[in-house]
């Protein structure tokens, strides 16, 4: 019986910990799709920042690709 106890206080403990786990990712990543809803709205009403945004983007993903190009895999 006192194995029984401590394998079903393991799963307790396992499902309350994945629990928070999941509970806290969802709010993180429902914070960040609120954020980029507002930016989307803000860059949307103000058309004269579009152009430069996409250079920027621009800029950041070309940097990436010659970075994973050039990099040796260390």
């Amino acid at each position: 019986m006192n194995t029984l106890d401590s394998n079903r206080q393991l799963f307790q403990m396992g499902f309350l910990t994945n629990a928070q786990l999941i509970l806290s990712s969802a709010t993180v990543n429902l914070f960040i799709v609120l954020s980029e809803a507002r930016m989307a709205h803000w860059f949307q009403t103000r058309s004269a920042y579009i152009q430069p945004q996409k250079w920027v983007m621009a800029g950041i993903l070309t940097s990436l690709t010659v970075r994973m190009a050039v990099d040796k895999g260390n």
